[in-house]
């Protein structure tokens, strides 16, 4: 089974480089809301919302971050809000463990997770107020953001006992329960509606208002533990199945479906054994191929040509890549940069069709430290 720093995309290595299609086509102590400019000097300009975008727009390239000053991990970290410009927004003050889970469409809600003792405390920010909320649901072992709240996943009592999912508000009171129905690595559509996730054996599509079946899609023969990736485009998700024990050297599969209706699951690449992680862009799609367990090397799928997609001037090592993929949407990815794939660092964009490279946090940019969890709005 997958680890949640997966979907946490910080979790995962990335180095840039360009291949074929196939023709398929994560205790806070928040700063004042009124905070307008990050420790590192870097401020929004005009009022604090005013950088926020509007409620219910399409917000891609902006980027929930967790900072820290530097690269010792027992600090006091910082979550900002990065725009696709570099401007960026001080949302307060976090635990160096905290992560990043996800992040609304119009990235006006931010939610964060942090593990004490055996406990997952969330939290539900609203990025124009810079106000955090403590979602009061024991044992969540999950949680993803859907059209008109947050989806939980809970453990239930007992040893033996059912997985129970619930949808909270942003404001923290309980809406609803799904009943003891098990969405293990629950993955949104991109408008809220639909949460795909695994289910033993199969792979359901469900309706996050009433918790009903919407598909059910069997395990692809001969394949291993199957779960949904993060999402692939407007309205197809992706599909991570592993290899049978007995020929786990040959790697993993993705493939891809929809939410909705009865496509058939496609393979997302010719040659996809060992990925990750992928999202769909301008020409083709951005994937992680892993490298060992703990990272997974970017690549970038497009018009059938293979060439380097590295930040300008840099010089990666193909045995030891030094950037990790946070996310994509257009002709962008956005990668987050270390000399190791344990370790944080910096931010960064890079334009696919140019490969010219944006530094956003780090020692190249305005805005210094380094990056242990993010997430992006995709979207292409």
């Amino acid at each position: 089974m997958r680890s949640r720093a997966i979907r946490a995309t910080v979790g995962v290595l990335a180095t840039a480089a360009v291949v074929a299609l196939t023709g398929c086509q994560e205790a806070t102590a928040p700063a004042s809301p009124s905070r307008q400019e990050s420790p590192s000097g870097a401020s929004t300009s005009g009022p604090a919302s005013a950088f926020v975008p509007a409620e219910g727009a399409r917000a891609n390239g902006y980027t929930a971050v967790v900072r820290e000053p530097d690269a010792a991990r027992d600090t006091v970290a910082e979550l900002m809000l990065v725009g696709p410009d570099g401007r960026s927004k001080s949302l307060g003050d976090v635990s160096a463990e905290e992560m990043v889970w996800d992040i609304s469409p119009d990235a006006r809600t931010v939610l964060t997770a942090r593990k004490v003792e055996e406990k997952r405390i969330l939290t539900v920010w609203d990025t124009a107020s810079g106000k955090p909320t403590k979602l009061d649901a024991p044992a969540a072992q999950d949680a993803v953001l859907v059209k008109d709240g947050i989806l939980v996943l809970r453990k239930g009592p007992g040893k033996s006992a059912a997985a129970r999912t619930a949808v909270y508000s942003v404001s923290g009171k309980r809406l609803r329960s799904l009943g003891n129905v098990p969405l293990v690595y629950p993955v949104a559509s991109a408008d809220g509606r639909l949460v795909a996730a695994n289910e033993g054996d199969i792979i359901t599509v469900r309706d996050t208002k009433t918790g009903a079946l919407k598909r059910a899609i069997d395990k692809p023969k001969g394949k291993g533990d199957c779960y949904p990736g993060l999402q692939y485009g407007a309205s197809d998700f992706a599909i991570h199945c592993t290899a049978r024990e007995e020929a786990r050297e040959k790697g993993s599969v993705i493939y891809v479906t929809s939410y909705e209706g009865d496509s058939a699951l496609r393979r997302a690449l010719a040659d996809d054994e060992g990925i990750q992680i992928i999202r769909k862009v301008a020409g083709g799609a951005a994937y992680g191929r892993g490298v060992n367990a703990e990272c997974a090397a970017a690549m970038w799928a497009h018009d059938g040509r293979v060439e380097q997609a590295y930040p300008a001037g840099s010089k990666v090592e193909s045995a030891r890549n030094d950037l990790r993929f946070i996310g994509a949407y257009g002709a962008t990815m956005v990668l987050a940069g270390s000399s190791d794939c344990r370790q944080p660092g910096g931010l960064l964009r890079v334009d696919l069709k140019t490969g010219k490279s944006t530094h956003l946090i780090g020692e190249q940019a305005k805005i210094k430290g380094y990056v242990t969890s993010a997430r992006t709005v995709d979207g292409t």
